[in-house]
């Protein structure tokens, strides 16, 4: 019996060729830019990231900071994609290959969840964060006090020198972060990466690694691990503007929420499938990309 006459057979085939594709590729900005959820309902309350409990000398009884009662909710939401082959082209291989365009399926499928964390930055001055400022502001409260912390930082050019001073006021940002109780939450990092756009990316790449920048020692980035990533994904929004992030504390500046993972559906014994000789197969997914701790990350723009 032919493959196309077996939809059972067919199906398992291309499953397997789904699921091969799946292990070959993974998101290339999720393990650098954000922290994983795993999700067991439609939505999550992450209102946690604002709780941090602070130490004091112990007087006769512990001093608790209260919880937060503020709701910061992280809602899971659908994505699919498909594509559908003619059963006559399939058997005459005039599609270029169903199992190429599986496998195509399986990459871009893989790879929205880094679009997904893209979509947060570029709208980074509009999408709220956890309390109630957009994850890009000058007006984010500074607990303990009545002052404000910013996380955005004015670029000042594409030149090395240029990137070089915005790289540096980048780390210091971060470096003078507050946390819930008014102390410094990222003490102690030692690892970033710049995210950013082609065209910055020569600037950028020579402002961390040269030894010389613009007739001087370059030694502020000593002992700092740097992770460059060029992300065309960018370049739609302005050449003018990139993110540098803290790498190696628990909770980043971007969350990524995942409910069910990327799976394989396919229909080749449907009604389609019989009256008009068309297969559909199809990826699915549920999650969400939200913002995170935004001490952890600034914005040069």
């Amino acid at each position: 019996m032919s493959i196309l006459a077996n939809p059972i057979q067919l199906q398992r085939g291309l499953r397997n060729v789904f699921i091969e594709a799946l292990m070959a590729n993974s998101p290339l900005l999720l393990p650098s830019i954000a922290t994983y959820l795993s999700s067991d309902g439609d939505r999550e309350n992450l209102a946690w990231l604002g709780d941090v409990q602070g130490v004091s000398e112990f007087l006769g009884e512990v001093q608790f900071d209260g919880l937060s009662e503020a709701s910061f909710e992280a809602i899971n939401k659908k994505y699919t994609g498909g594509i559908q082959v003619k059963r006559d082209d399939l058997a005459d291989e005039k599609t270029g290959g169903i199992a190429i365009r599986i496998q195509d399926l399986a990459r871009r499928a893989v790879q929205y969840w880094d679009e997904m964390l893209v979509e947060v930055l570029v709208n980074g001055t509009t999408y709220e964060s956890y309390d109630s400022n957009a994850l890009f502001s000058a007006t984010h409260p500074a607990r303990g006090s009545s002052g404000v912390q910013s996380n955005l930082v004015s670029y000042s050019g594409s030149s090395t020198a240029n990137a070089q001073t915005d790289i540096g006021a980048s780390i210091a940002a971060l470096s003078n972060m507050l946390d819930e109780a008014g102390k410094p939450c990222n003490r102690g990092f030692k690892s970033i990466y710049v995210l950013a756009p082609p065209a910055l990316s020569k600037p950028i790449s020579e402002a961390v690694t040269a030894g010389v920048v613009a007739n001087t020692s370059n030694v502020q980035f000593s002992g700092m691990q740097v992770e460059i990533i060029t992300e065309p994904l960018l370049t739609a929004t302005s050449a003018a503007e990139y993110y540098v992030g803290i790498k190696d504390l628990p909770v980043r500046g971007l969350i990524l929420q995942e409910r069910e993972p990327v799976t394989f559906e396919s229909l080749e014994d449907g009604d389609t499938a019989f009256s008009k000789e068309v297969y559909s197969y199809k990826v699915r997914m549920r999650g969400i990309a939200k913002p995170g701790r935004w001490q952890r990350i600034v914005k040069v723009a």
